[in-house]
């Protein structure tokens, strides 16, 4: 027994590790199929490519390197660091990344379809869809809660699925370059004023980072609250012709719950899912659900 026990012991220890980092050139090893996106402000590309050896088509998220460029909380060193750290079937993996002189690019696996693609499509979606979504989504923030962790950016661009036809159970989170701990978050101050609420889309900052520039777990679970009520009711609670109307209007206003959609259908959902929605979007962060409260609410716990 002691033998087994030494033996086995020994194999873990002398088991080689994952080494993510490519030593060689990307461009040397990857074929680009398609330019996804290219936002010229950060020098963040993301590009469809395709591995020359193997032929697997994979996700490419190159971030230039340039001492001009401002990324605000972005932070490609931690969207490295977090990937290789957060293993979680709802979230995406990475496979390898390249650093040279010019640029870091990580690749991590291919995703088709994003939460935001869905929505134009559908225009809303049921609430029993929303609800798998959001137990989804949850379980993710409460992987990122207990390693004390603050995503910051969560939209629906954010969550994606492998291809059209998969379960939302199947949802993985993407874009972890704005990820930290909580106390880096409060001990930095990385918001320090309005303007840099533009690197971010507006309807879905939290009461308190307007006001206090706090960005703690409980905002994550306000933006889970606003896309929550936005796959539902086909549009955003709070609403405005320019951000400080919509900073006005988080700040002041309670969402509405009977809306007609575009067809000017009444939306109804049932009682539980609102006051489900009311615990993730209350103004007082200190009211507000945790990931592992919303996880055991009535209307995620009920039988579909």
């Amino acid at each position: 027994m002691v033998f087994l026990l030494t033996y086995m012991m020994l194999k873990e220890f002398i088991r080689p590790k994952k080494h993510f980092k490519n030593q060689g050139r990307f461009e040397e090893q990857y074929e680009t199929l398609e330019t996804i996106s290219e936002n010229s402000d950060t020098e963040v590309h993301i590009q469809k490519v395709k591995k020359i050896s193997d032929n697997k088509v994979y996700c490419a998220k190159i971030f230039y390197k340039n001492v001009d460029i401002k990324r605000g909380d972005a932070n490609e060193q931690n969207e490295i660091k977090y990937l290789k750290k957060l293993k979680h079937s709802n979230i995406v993996t990475i496979i390898e990344y390249f650093d040279d002189d010019e640029k870091i690019v990580i690749i991590t696996e291919y995703l088709e379809i994003t939460l935001y693609d869905v929505l134009k499509c559908y225009k809303k979606l049921s609430e029993q869809d929303v609800k798998i979504i959001a137990k989804t989504i949850f379980i993710i923030l409460d992987h990122l809660q207990k390693h004390n962790l603050v995503h910051g950016d969560l939209v629906l661009q954010n969550f994606m699925l492998k291809k059209e036809d998969d379960q939302f159970d199947s949802l993985k989170m993407i874009d972890f370059n704005t990820v930290d701990t909580e106390e880096n978050r409060r001990s930095t101050k990385k918001i320090t004023n309005r303007t840099q609420f533009l690197n971010c889309q507006p309807t879905s900052l939290a009461p308190e980072t307007i006001q206090q520039y706090i960005v703690n777990k409980q905002s994550d679970v306000w933006s889970a609250g606003i896309m929550l009520y936005t796959l539902l009711f086909g549009t955003v609670p709070f609403d405005g012709k320019n951000p400080e109307q919509i900073y006005d209007s988080i700040l002041n206003k309670q969402p509405k719950y009977q809306l007609e959609d575009e067809s000017g259908q009444c939306v109804n959902i049932s009682q539980r899912c609102e006051s489900f929605l009311k615990r993730l979007l209350h103004k007082n962060y200190e009211h507000r659900y945790s990931a592992r409260q919303a996880l055991e609410d009535p209307w995620l716990c009920e039988e579909s």
